[in-house]
């Protein structure tokens, strides 16, 4: 073997495969010299595509993972976020009326207020027998108390010339 190669003569292997070869790279001589591989390398190209494609789809869909509600359990399962607007919390007998008493709103508690992308506030109240969840400035609390304000801490009620301020606990 001689070492002592010219570099025109190098460049000429790499780049013809042969030094005064014929035009073309080593891959066209490759393929000239096995002309099966014209066919054989795309197949195989083509079946590892189609392997990783179906790895793919059956492996990204199945989870470990329970992505159901909880407590949701069969068909037409739903969550709700809020609880209704008036919610019976105990069975209290008020003769027909909702009558909501200042000792009454004593105990009662802003438990949350929630201002939509409009800028509108929407207060949680509960009382001893009643949890009202969508209150908002104009609606009553029981029959007999407005909600005149709702703020980012509190909610102003007033019924007759009375008016009370609930905020919430810290």
């Amino acid at each position: 073997m001689n070492w002592n190669i010219d570099i025109k003569d190098l460049f000429a292997k790499l780049k013809g495969g042969r030094s005064g070869g014929k035009k073309g790279g080593g891959i066209t001589s490759f393929f000239e010299k096995n002309p099966k591989m014209k066919i054989i390398l795309p197949v195989i190209l083509l079946v590892i595509s189609l392997a990783v494609a179906l790895v793919i789809i059956f492996t990204t869909g199945s989870t470990d993972i329970d992505t159901s509600p909880v407590g949701a359990s069969g068909e037409g399962a739903q969550v709700d976020i809020l609880p209704d607007d008036v919610r019976e919390i105990e069975d209290i007998d008020l003769n027909g009326e909702d009558v909501i008493g200042k000792a009454d709103l004593a105990r009662a508690k802003l438990t949350t207020i929630i201002v939509n992308s409009e800028g509108y506030y929407t207060a949680v109240v509960e009382t001893e027998s009643y949890s009202y969840s969508t209150l908002q400035v104009g609606d009553y609390l029981g029959d007999s108390w407005l909600v005149e304000n709702i703020d980012d801490t509190s909610i102003t009620l007033s019924c007759d010339d009375e008016k009370v301020v609930l905020e919430i606990e810290k």
